[in-house]
């Protein structure tokens, strides 16, 4: 059988008509979303929809196609629009293929059903006399039926081969998608061009939906209708969207020189024989499905990366859902695997919502950023998986898992695996869009600002410093928190690392203390505090998103670090990654190797940390202190997937060689009654590189810098301080101070 590619990629969605705004807008978290006055109009419960607001033919057209599809259903008009985008992203306008190897399947689930209502409205007065019969031209076929978008493709670019359309409901898109990929592997075809579109905002769609019960009647915004997996969860929010993949014979693709976005590895699909509508809570026909989708890719459940759920924001099919992807992949796998529903953003576009589910997948794939469910606020105990809540989040994605469900109990899933490597610089950029987001959507882009969501300050221009406001907390995209400790808007920047289970605000006592001239960042590291990114972030990634911290946040490129226990080696690793941006590091209770206590990693990964436990690592473990308490906190907000997570790349890093050559100078503060991290085990570390002191905290344990917050800033501050002279020009001497206490 014959591996098979895909090539051209065509969306329209409310939030991008395009892959790349698409993915952009997918993974900043913005809900699309509208009120719809009709609703309230015809006197139905449900009160939002998502359509595509601004789509004009002339822009994607020629002023000829544009005049032929003018007069042509909506429907239809998005349809064709998202399948040319694929056809000519594929360059199939170019030739370099057999017309008669070369076909298209495409799909709806009510296609030109509101053309049909508008014309029994005029032809029956509304509905008030029989209807009457009516001379119609061939226009009105086109513009209501299903079969004119693919006929209309065939034309326009040749494909002679088999032309057909899927009604298949809810899972129409991805079943188009099954279709394709096997007229392929199995030879019969060379390109298959795949889609689905729906226009279905009328109101004969509003009222038989929402009689059923389907639609969102969720309390709260019109734009936080759709909530999937949420425990608030009331249906799902109708929209439009169209989506169309180029499916191709992988040799036959290389050969023309084709782009491959994306493998497709395996499909499966079943009806439930149940009910049209109704659900079981076990999952069980959803997880025949699934591990049929597996076994034709031939790979695992733990194989799988990421799933792009299905997610309606119903309250059985979330559950179903949920129940399904742990017995298919494994109830560890599937609790540490993530999983999103791109329908809280923009909606259920019916057939097309698993076609633009299976193009999220691909931005998933292409990039390694998971998009996120927005909307997340409540769990719900019966959905207890990891649904990337309101931000989305760096994490490598190989393969991935496109899931469907829809009215007859039909079940569709596809595997889809990424082909090259990642670009993994993308979400820098994406990082710069979304400190860049409307105000509206602050409150998901990490802002934690006393008083209220505030919109995060606009990126500045190359070169221009961006002071960071005083005594305030402002965000950067993925949750970043950034505190700023004092000084000018021009002078020296130092950014603070936690260690393991810790917060920015583990340096708030010391960030106090920094004099005039010296300004302090400290952020939320992966996996902690309000950080979205995971705690298993690689850390090449991780170096990335702490430079552009600082440059972004301070308008500098070259800083000083400081690191706490991991932070500490985190900070030197990335010293000896980028020697030019990091100009001193020191480090506090920090080892060449630091490796977790088997038991805080278990209270953590159950989410039941021991207070007491925790205290035993404070020299004054006071219920009423405020280490204690900011111990507790940081460790409670820490998200650990499982006991042997890889912490930010850097938990098992035997930085030895690395730091033998380190060219930056190094101090090492250290904690005579380290209970953590042995005061030997430090020395060690103060005696690798080639550039290095240290100074000796007496009566000090693990977490000085909360316990001591004067003694470790006393233990920095000359080395701080001395940054403001510019770099320095002599190291430090191999020295150590007998105390600074």
């Amino acid at each position: 059988m014959r591996r098979v590619a895909v090539t051209g990629i065509g969306i329209l969605a409310p939030s991008g008509s395009s892959p790349e705004e698409f993915w952009r807008n997918n993974a900043a978290g913005r809900s699309w979303l509208k009120h719809e006055p009709l609703l309230e109009a015809l006197g139905l419960k449900s009160r939002t929809v998502a359509p595509i607001e601004n789509f004009d033919l002339r822009r994607h057209h020629t002023p000829q196609d544009a005049a032929e599809l003018a007069g042509l259903s909506r429907f239809v008009q998005l349809t064709v629009t998202a399948g040319m985008l694929a056809c000519q992203d594929a360059s199939l306008g170019e030739g370099g293929f057999a017309p008669e190897r070369a076909g298209t399947v495409l799909s709806s689930a009510i296609g030109g059903t509101p053309e049909f209502q508008v014309a029994y409205e005029e032809q029956s007065d509304n509905g008030t006399r029989p209807l009457r019969a009516f001379p119609e031209e061939h226009r009105f076929y086109d513009a209501v039926f299903l079969n004119y978008p693919p006929s209309w493709l065939a034309r326009r670019f040749g494909l002679r081969g088999p032309s057909g359309t899927l009604t298949t409901g809810c899972t129409a898109g991805l079943d188009a998608l099954g279709l394709a990929f096997e007229q392929i592997r199995q030879g019969e075809l060379d390109i298959v061009v795949a889609g689905a579109g729906e226009a279905p905002l009328s109101g004969l769609a509003y009222s038989t939906l929402d009689v059923i019960g389907s639609l969102s009647v969720a309390e709260g915004p019109p734009e936080t209708a759709s909530r999937p997996f949420d425990a608030t969860r009331a249906g799902f929010v109708l929209g439009e969207g169209a989506a169309s993949l180029v499916l191709e014979d992988y040799d036959h693709a290389v050969a023309r020189g084709a782009r491959v976005h994306a493998e497709v590895l395996g499909f499966a699909s079943s009806n439930n024989a149940h009910h049209m509508s109704d659900l079981a809570a076990d999952g069980e026909s959803m997880t025949v499905v699934i591990e049929g989708a597996l076994r034709d890719a031939g790979v695992e459940g733990a194989d799988i990366d990421y799933v792009n759920a299905h997610g309606s924001s119903t309250p059985q099919n979330d559950v179903f859902e949920t129940q399904a992807l742990k017995r298919a992949l494994g109830q560890e796998h599937a609790r540490r695997t993530p999983v999103s529903s791109t329908k809280s953003m923009i909606g259920h576009s019916l057939s097309s919502a698993s076609m633009v589910g299976a193009i999220a997948a691909m931005g998933a794939l292409r990039y390694s950023v998971v998009p996120p469910t927005v909307h997340y606020e409540t769990p719900d105990p019966e959905c207890d998986l990891d649904y990337v809540p309101n931000r989305s989040r760096v994490h490598e994605t190989g393969t991935a898992l496109v899931s469907a469900s829809g009215f007859g109990g039909i079940h569709s899933c596809a595997v889809l695996r990424r082909v090259g490597e990642p670009d993994r610089d993308w979400w820098r950029s994406l990082e710069k869009s979304t400190v860049d987001a409307p105000a509206a959507d602050a409150d998901r882009l990490g802002t934690d600002t006393p008083g209220g969501a505030v919109p995060a300050p606009k990126t500045p221009a190359p070169g221009t410093p961006r002071p960071v406001p005083a005594a305030r907390v402002h965000a950067t995209a993925g949750g970043a928190r950034l505190l700023h400790g004092g000084g000018g808007a021009g002078g020296p920047v130092t950014l603070f690392l936690h260690g393991f289970g810790g917060t920015a605000a583990h340096w708030e006592p010391v960030l106090g203390r920094l004099g005039p001239g010296v300004r302090g960042l400290a952020v939320d590291l992966p996996g902690h505090g309000d950080n979205s990114l995971p705690v298993d972030t690689p850390r090449e990634l991780v170096h990335s998103y702490l430079l552009d911290v600082v440059e972004q946040a301070a308008g500098v490129r070259e800083f000083a670090l400081v690191g706490h226990s991991l932070g500490g080696l985190l900070a030197l690793d990335l010293a000896a990654a980028h020697p030019g941006r990091v100009r001193e590091v020191a480090v506090v209770g920090s080892a060449a190797r630091v490796r977790l206590h088997p038991t805080l990693a278990a209270q953590v990964t159950e989410g039941a940390v021991d207070e007491t436990f925790l205290a035993g690592a404070l020299h004054r473990p006071s219920p009423q202190s405020g280490a204690r308490r900011l111990l507790v906190d940081g460790f409670r907000k820490l998200r650990l997937p499982h006991a042997d997570a890889e912490t930010w790349g850097v938990r098992n890093l035997d930085l030895t060689e690395r730091l033998a050559t380190l060219p930056v100078p190094v101090l090492s503060v250290i904690a005579a009654c380290d209970r953590v991290v042995s005061p030997r085990r430090s020395r060690a570390l103060a005696q690798l590189p080639p550039h290095a002191s240290s100074v000796v905290l007496q009566d000090a344990d693990h977490y000085a810098l909360l316990e001591n917050p004067a003694h470790v800033h006393a233990a920095l501050a000359q080395r701080l301080h001395s940054l403001r002279g510019g770099p320095a020009s002599a190291h430090a001497p191999r020295a150590e101070a007998a105390h600074a206490s």
